[in-house]
């Protein structure tokens, strides 16, 4: 009987330390899970920041092509009304040209004055000059406003592409809080498994708390 105390006491005590050696395991095995979870978050958390980045630049183009389209536009519009100013200038000038051309006699058929032969080349030609000058530069504003008209439809296609940006801007910053969210608890949550394990660990070996 002297000889079953100290054995029963050695049974509790060698159950105790198998009952705590479980409990340090179990909480080593949330302990590595927690880590895992941690590292996916934050390899997520990067990709999030990423995304937003991403977003972030896609609104400050998508501003910056509506700039652009709204000059291109007002470009346009400048470019058709000096044609049509021009083309309401051209046709008058040919009318007058073709009646100088085709008069006979010494009277200026515009005015009534009399008008000397070479006078009236002098002044045919000085008015085919400005008609040759108003027509390259008709012929040029019908190439600028091709062009143009081909850049507002090439910034109208870009925009389109970017017309969710904000949208997408939005919901990847709400991606990225959540994750944020997630990653502070489970590092709260690690705090709260191993702040209390290494204190059972320093008990254990006998190591006295730190002051």
């Amino acid at each position: 009987k002297r000889r079953e105390g100290p054995r029963d006491e050695i049974k509790a005590a060698q159950a105790r330390l198998q009952q705590e050696q479980q409990a340090l395991e179990e909480r080593h095995r949330q302990i590595e899970a927690l880590q895992v979870d941690l590292e996916r978050l934050t390899a997520q958390q990067q990709e999030a920041q990423q995304a937003v980045a991403h977003a972030e630049e896609q609104v400050r183009q998508r501003a910056e092509l509506e700039i652009e389209l709204q000059a291109a536009r007002e470009e346009r519009s400048e470019l058709q009304a000096e044609k049509a100013r021009l083309k309401a200038q051209m046709d008058p000038l040919r009318e007058r040209i073709d009646r100088l051309e085709g008069t006979e006699g010494a009277s200026c058929p515009l005015c009534g004055q009399a008008l000397a032969a070479h006078d009236r080349q002098r002044l045919i030609d000085e008015l085919n000059a400005q008609g040759t000058a108003m027509g390259d530069q008709f012929r040029k504003n019908t190439a600028l406003l091709g062009e143009l008209t081909e850049s507002v439809k090439n910034l109208e296609e870009r925009l389109a592409t970017l017309r969710q940006a904000e949208s997408l801007l939005n919901s990847q910053h709400q991606r990225l809080a959540q994750i944020e969210s997630r990653l502070r608890e489970g590092a709260q949550k690690a705090r709260e498994i191993t702040v209390p394990l290494m204190r059972d660990l320093r008990k254990a070996v006998g190591i006295r708390p730190l002051a």
